[in-house]
């Protein structure tokens, strides 16, 4: 079967988000008492009148000091968003199907700020270029300026389930590029005109490889028996779900005193290596280990600090030029059924991260701690999930033990459930009994 398929549409970002948050939208108004135990007003007087600027004659004075964000007249359009896809699926021996797919994704003009209120490289705070009324606040350009790029080959495998076996699986190459993570309210690295390019490049959420594999197996042996050896070892079912990704990009800081630009951006490490980012070749502390300090994640000869006044002086290195290390996680569980007339009661023994798998974050990336480039213990992730990234407490794998007398669904949706929770950490928590019973 051969699928495609194209599609454009406008960015639909509400302005309202955005446009909040500023001068003059949002006012804050502060009133502080002369003296440690004074009053700022009273019941009678009530809250103090707040200044209000005069919009009168459809123009604003910018305070100074305010933070601000105007949306620019000649940047308000929306942006489109266009999506492509041309896809291949066969159906394969043993009632395996097959499907490769190339899919794309094109966003230009998505809604970001650009800080006009720059200075120059050695300039100081006193050459931001609106000094004489705003200092050094940043006064935000808010435009459809941005683009984003997709770009990726997709793998999938399935298998319905058929004599006792059910496979699901998919990989995923790609790549995504933009020049801001988000859309609407937020910033660019760069301000400064020359560095202005180096902000489109390598998304913060990239994944290069993404793989993922699911099934479902039934023991074959004994399970059409109907006496006793049946009932006891017949019926097993094993379950499980393998996840396995490209760690995710970041940027490392740099320090460059001399450059004093004023809201121009970012200063990043100079790495003096291959310019490309070789998360996955890092040294990564094995399990079990406690000296982690013995573990550098690069070769700390290659970065440096930059120097100069010029496009240099910002750091060779670009935008989530470095990548965390992958990822892997097995979660496993086993299934039987001991059927009992209408009731169906389930034995269940589920474990998360079946080989008790240390995922790592990102070392320590600040440049002039003696612990540069190592990792802690607190840098780990418990383990692997392809659809999220949020930081688990480090920790063996976990298993689940329990007992369900479920009635059959032909009879009702009434089911009962009791069961016993274990886990296996460095100190075993104690196991307790729940129960359940739903109508």
């Amino acid at each position: 079967v051969f699928r495609a398929g194209y599609g454009v549409t406008k960015n639909p970002l509400p302005w309202g988000r955005p446009m909040r948050g500023s001068y003059p939208f949002d006012i804050n108004n502060n009133a502080t008492a002369t003296g440690t135990y004074d009053y700022v007003t009273t019941l009678a007087a009530g809250i103090p009148a707040v200044n209000l600027p005069d919009t009168s004659k459809g123009t604003v004075v910018l305070p100074r000091g305010v933070y601000i964000r105007s949306p620019n007249l000649d940047m308000v359009d929306r942006g489109t968003v266009q999506q492509w896809n041309v896809s291949f699926e066969r159906r394969l021996p043993y009632d395996i199907s097959a499907e490769v797919a190339y899919v794309g994704t094109a966003t230009d003009g998505g809604y970001a700020d650009l800080n006009v209120n720059v200075g120059v490289p050695g300039g100081g705070g006193t050459a931001a270029k609106y000094y004489a009324s705003a200092g050094t606040t940043a006064i935000n350009d808010w435009g459809s300026r941005t683009k984003s790029r997709y770009k990726g080959l997709q793998f999938a495998l399935n298998r319905p389930f058929k004599n006792g076996l059910m496979l699901k699986g998919a990989y995923t190459w790609s790549q995504a590029k933009n020049m801001a993570d988000e859309d609407g309210w937020t910033g660019l690295t760069w301000n400064y005109l020359p560095k202005y390019d180096d902000n489109f490049a390598i998304a913060g959420f990239d994944r290069t490889h993404m793989f993922s594999m699911g099934w479902v197996y039934e023991l074959p042996f004994l399970k059409d028996r109907n006496d006793a050896l049946g009932a006891i070892l017949g019926g097993w079912q094993l379950n499980g779900v393998a996840a396995w990704f490209t760690g995710t990009p970041y940027s490392i800081g740099g320090t460059n005193n001399a450059m004093a630009c004023q809201g121009c951006g970012s200063i990043l490490i100079n790495y003096n290596g291959t310019p490309e980012a070789i998360g996955e070749a890092g040294n990564i502390p094995p399990a079990g280990t406690t000296d982690f300090s013995s573990y550098t994640y690069f070769d700390k000869s290659l970065f440096s600090q930059p120097s100069g006044l010029d496009v240099a002086g910002f750091g060779n290195t670009k935008r989530n030029f470095f990548r965390r290390p992958a990822q892997w996680n097995v979660d496993f569980s086993i299934f039987k059924a001991f059927p009992v007339g209408r009731f169906r009661p389930e034995f269940r023994i589920d474990i998360s991260n079946l080989f008790n798998t240390r995922n790592w974050g990102a070392p320590n990336t600040s440049f002039t701690s003696p612990n540069f480039l190592t990792y802690s213990a607190g840098s780990s992730w418990a383990s692997a999930s392809s659809s999220s990234s949020s930081r688990r407490a480090p920790g063996p794998c976990r298993g689940r033990a329990r007992l369900r007398p479920t009635r059959s669904p032909r009879a009702s949706a009434r089911r009962a459930g009791l069961g016993i929770q274990m886990g296996r950490r460095e100190r075993i928590p104690p196991a307790f009994f729940f129960a359940n019973w739903d109508r």
